[in-house]
């Protein structure tokens, strides 16, 4: 199934239904908490981040209203794209942000979530994914009852088909630069005392209809639950979470470099 014209592929990826609005200019018009538009507005200014830091943040052209709602208008990963691929972790070892006592069922709630799901064992959980096969052109989403499933045993394999291209080979190649750009950010977060994010995800999208290099980007998505660090510790959910990402891509890569087949290229 092709995407739907008008919907952009992270609201097709699982993320929230309608909050999503594609531009024809390669933009995408996000209705959000006025927490996030601020984090836009204010923080990232304020965070003064270093170059290659800031390349994570999307590209951010203003805020608007839809429907008396406050939204953000950010560029779209996918835009242009043949068959794009994503992925979406969300980071951290919980969810529940300092200010979770303002909603004590909403707290509840978060902290079952962490408890049954990767989050609290591995500092992240999929929680949303559109996979395009290229062997048969068309997508396969991960509903929300699919990435519950998700376990620390079987993690592995469910990252895998993320990866796997033309003839199940597996894309090597977007896995090495995936490795890289989790390797910066992790260089960064051993030693960033600025902030600390609750529920921010990691997206990672690639062009799995293009097979002979590499369209990929990496960023990091939804910033409602945004706090300045006043401890002088470090964000260590987070951390963990890229720790663990960064152990199961290399793992995956190297099971496919070190396979009978040799299933590197495409």
């Amino acid at each position: 199934t092709r995407m739907e014209s008008g919907r952009s592929a992270f609201e097709q990826a699982g993320g929230h239904e309608g909050a999503f609005e594609a531009t024809s200019d390669g933009r995408l018009r996000k209705v959000c908490p006025t927490a996030e538009v601020a984090f836009y507005e204010k923080q990232v200014p304020q965070f003064n981040l270093p170059h290659e830091i800031q390349a994570f943040i999307p590209k951010f052209y203003g805020s608007t209203t839809v429907e008396g709602k406050p939204a953000i208008i950010i560029e779209n990963l996918t835009h242009g794209m043949k068959g794009p691929s994503i992925l979406d972790a969300k980071m951290g070892t919980t969810g529940v942000a300092p200010d979770a006592d303002n909603n004590p069922g909403k707290k509840e709630r978060t902290i079952q979530k962490d408890k049954t799901t990767t989050t609290q064992p591995l500092g992240y959980r999929i929680c949303a994914g559109k996979i395009f096969r290229p062997d048969t052109n068309d997508y396969r989403v991960y509903s929300k009852s699919y990435t519950n499933e998700i376990t620390v045993e079987n993690m592995k394999e469910h990252l895998l088909p993320f990866f796997t291209g033309r003839g199940g080979a597996v894309r090597t190649d977007v896995l090495t630069y995936f490795i890289g750009k989790l390797t910066t950010l992790q260089a960064w977060y051993e030693t960033q005392h600025l902030f600390r994010v609750y529920t921010t995800s990691i997206l990672f999208v690639y062009d799995a209809g293009v097979y002979d290099h590499v369209v990929a980007e990496v960023r990091l998505i939804d910033f409602a639950h945004c706090w300045p660090i006043e401890d002088g510790g470090r964000d260590e959910g987070f951390l963990t979470g890229i720790n663990h990402l960064l152990k199961y891509f290399a793992e995956i890569k190297q099971d496919a470099l070190t396979a009978p087949s040799n299933s590197q290229s495409q």
